[in-house]
């Protein structure tokens, strides 16, 4: 199993619905924007915790709240 059927398939898709309620979408809208999401940071994590000083940056952008940087530029 995967990350993101790890993420969907906890406590009976709780996850997905608690995004779909917070962000006023149906379950499946939910689902599909994780299906997109999910993907992006695990490739923004793993460039990004690849360089010299990776986890420490990773750990620190974390920390401030600056996680847009670690996904991938859709244009």
């Amino acid at each position: 199993m995967n990350l993101l059927e790890t993420l969907l398939n906890t406590q009976d898709g709780a996850m997905v619905r608690q995004m779909a309620g917070k962000y006023h979408l149906d379950e499946g809208q939910a689902k599909s924007a994780m299906d997109a999401l999910v993907p992006a940071l695990g490739r923004g994590i793993g460039r990004n915790a690849s360089g010299a000083e990776g986890l420490e940056n990773l750990v620190g952008a974390l920390t401030r709240g600056q996680h847009s940087r670690y996904l991938d530029d859709p244009a």
